[in-house]
């Protein structure tokens, strides 16, 4: 065999020469990795927990009873409308020559803004009693890409964990990228 040429087996990701050199197929590792990182992020914020794996900083007093007005939970998880988390997704894939590199972040799009509003029930068991709950005001929110940015000063979220690096090397060691059964 010639220096260099290459020892590989079909349908992997990573290449070994004779010479030693290893070459991943960085296309397949993103297309493990992208989605496990989105839903690091997602699992570990509904967990009410930041980048460092510990829980959140509460919210306000003020916007906490704002949302206990609407008949919402205070615990911190960024979701009183769903867009924010509902648009994080991979946002760009690079290969170069330092390697791979995924941005996960949220989209451009926006929520429809929402407010508490108490009404009465109007009949039934619960006749007369307050009834709490958010409701859509008509008007839209600021993009979710700078709502997600301000979010994340005063409780970073947008990032991988010490726990999440563990579980996306534990994937990329169980993912099928390596080529030549390495």
């Amino acid at each position: 065999m010639a220096r260099g040429a290459p020892v590989t087996s079909k349908g992997g990701s990573v290449q070994v020469t004779s010479r030693g050199h290893i070459e991943l197929d960085l296309q397949a590792i993103a297309k493990v990795l992208g989605p496990a990182a989105v839903g690091h992020v997602l699992e570990r914020v509904d967990e009410g927990k930041d980048t460092k794996d510990k829980p959140f900083a509460p919210y306000s007093r003020g916007y906490a009873r704002w949302l206990e007005r609407g008949g919402e939970d205070t615990r911190v998880d960024m979701r009183v409308t769903g867009g924010l988390m509902n648009s994080l997704a991979v946002r760009e894939e690079v290969i170069d020559a330092k390697g791979l590199t995924l941005t996960v972040g949220p989209g451009t799009g926006t929520s429809e803004v929402r407010a508490p509003k108490t009404t009465v029930a109007p009949r039934g068991k619960n006749k007369g009693v307050p009834i709490r709950r958010m409701t859509k005001t008509g008007k839209r929110g600021p993009p979710h890409n700078l709502v997600g940015k301000y979010l994340d000063v005063k409780r970073p979220w947008l990032g991988i964990s010490p726990r999440g690096m563990k579980l996306l090397t534990a994937i990329i060691e169980r993912a099928k990228v390596f080529k030549g059964g390495v």
